[in-house]
């Protein structure tokens, strides 16, 4: 007689009446397969099935024996898609593309979840994307997605104070421009000077050199030049 089993949700045995063997002491014998009472548990690939035969004579003595299937769904999900791992530059829009899997015996759903690991700056980070595949039964398994987002596209000048020649007894004008980044909202802008000599104390020229840097540290530079000049000849104020 089959014997009692536990199996797996994919792999649960048909009827196995042909495995039966039977006798009665006086007269032949007739198997009828009375069918199974499925008992649910608490997924839908557990549960228990309860086979009956019975076997009966010809003066209608009869036994009746049954065999007890345990069915149960242990198989976690296995992906058949994982995003594989991907670099961004900050200003790009990260796709969130979602992992497949399938499943032995039912349906599949797939969550993710994202952590964040800082990079040397704001813009420069990890993103590790955990998939998470359950089954109908609760089995689960994981795999992971690490998406490096970098920063390495310096400012740019939208705007630059122009090259200028003034006189000598003029104000120099102050030091003006502005950058923008594709990440950084707030550019650091700094100033330096150089003053290069002419040929008389009034005559010179300021190398006026402007550096925008973003959070990441990429940097672009631009100069103006301020010219100095005394073209004026003197003026006789007395008699």
């Amino acid at each position: 007689f089959p014997a009692d089993a536990t199996v797996e949700c994919d792999d649960v045995p048909g009827v196995q009446t042909d495995e039966i063997d039977y006798s009665d002491n006086c007269t032949d014998v007739t198997l009828a397969y009375d069918g199974e009472v499925r008992t649910d548990g608490d997924c839908d690939y557990n549960y228990t099935l309860v086979r009956t035969w019975t076997i009966t004579d010809n003066c209608e003595n009869s036994t009746s024996m049954s065999q007890t299937i345990t069915v149960q769904d242990t198989t976690a999900p296995e992906f058949t898609f994982v995003p594989q791992d991907n670099e961004y530059s900050c200003e790009m829009t990260i796709p969130n593309t979602n992992a497949e899997a399938s499943d032995n015996c039912g349906d599949v759903t797939v969550t993710f979840e994202d952590a964040i690991i800082d990079g040397n700056c704001p813009q420069s980070y990890t993103i590790v994307r955990t998939f998470t595949a359950t089954d109908e039964c609760e089995n689960s398994s994981t795999a992971v997605q690490n998406i490096y987002v970098y920063d390495n596209t310096a400012p740019e000048f939208t705007f630059i104070a122009a090259d200028v020649t003034i006189e000598c007894d003029e104000a120099i004008p102050a030091a003006d421009a502005s950058a923008s980044d594709n990440c950084d909202l707030d550019v650091e802008i700094t100033v330096d000077e150089d003053t290069i000599d002419g040929n008389c104390p009034q005559t010179y020229t300021i190398v006026r050199t402007y550096t925008a840097t973003d959070d990441c540290g990429n940097e672009t530079t631009a100069t103006q030049n301020i010219n100095v000049q005394d073209t004026t000849a003197p003026v006789i104020t007395g008699e």
